[in-house]
Formats: structure tokens, C-alpha cells, sequence
């Protein structure tokens, strides 16, 4: 399992080494607003609009899904390894609108 906020551009994880991952869409202006960020990613009491659900390990390639930002009940998809500490590759399928994304780098935030 592995453990940190990891982003790219205007998407966010946390992930917990319970298994735990919280994750949320937001476009980010400057350092201030990277430094609020890590006050949001608290799973005994995240900010309105991060979403909590579980992610699996099967040796080292993590898989999760999570409902689309349009509420119609449908997923997107990822999957991915970690890279060391600092990075996280993930691939991505939205069954909203077939949107794919693969090997999209996402980096640790220290």
C-alpha cells in the first residue's frame, strides 16, 4: 500500500496506507493554495467536495474507481504503479464519455 498526496494538474489523491484514498478535482492558482490543500485530505473529517472511497493493491499495481463528476452513476477507472516515493502512474477510463488517459504522472506533494 502506499501512502501521500499525489497530483496532476487539477486532479488529487490521498492515499492511505489502509487503503483508504480521498481524492478531489480542484485547479490550483499558487503555493498557498497547495499548502490548504493538505488540510483537506483527512479521512476522519474531509472538506465537502473530496470523495472517500477504497483502492486495492495487487503486487505493485494499484486499482480504484470512483463515480463521475456528472453524477450519473457512472465510473471512472484507474489503474496504475507507483514509482519509488515521488510518482504515481495512473491510467484512466471515464465510461461517461470513453475518455481514455494513459501514463499520466502524478507526483508526490511534499
Amino acid at each position: 500500500m502506499i501512502d501521500g498526496i499525489y497530483y496532476s494538474d487539477d486532479q488529487f489523491f490521498r492515499f492511505y496506507k489502509d487503503g483508504t484514498l480521498l481524492c478531489c478535482l480542484i485547479r490550483v492558482s499558487g503555493e498557498g493554495d497547495l499548502k490548504q490543500i493538505l488540510n483537506w485530505f483527512k479521512k476522519e473529517n474531509p472538506t465537502a467536495g473530496v470523495r472517500m472511497i477504497r483502492y486495492t493493491m495487487n503486487g505493485n499495481t494499484i486499482n480504484f474507481k470512483f463515480p463521475a463528476p456528472l453524477g450519473d452513476g457512472r465510473m471512472i477507472e484507474y489503474t496504475g504503479t507507483p514509482k519509488g516515493k515521488k510518482e504515481v502512474i495512473l491510467s484512466s477510463l471515464n465510461h461517461t464519455n470513453g475518455r481514455k488517459i494513459k501514463n499520466e504522472r502524478f507526483l508526490r506533494l511534499e
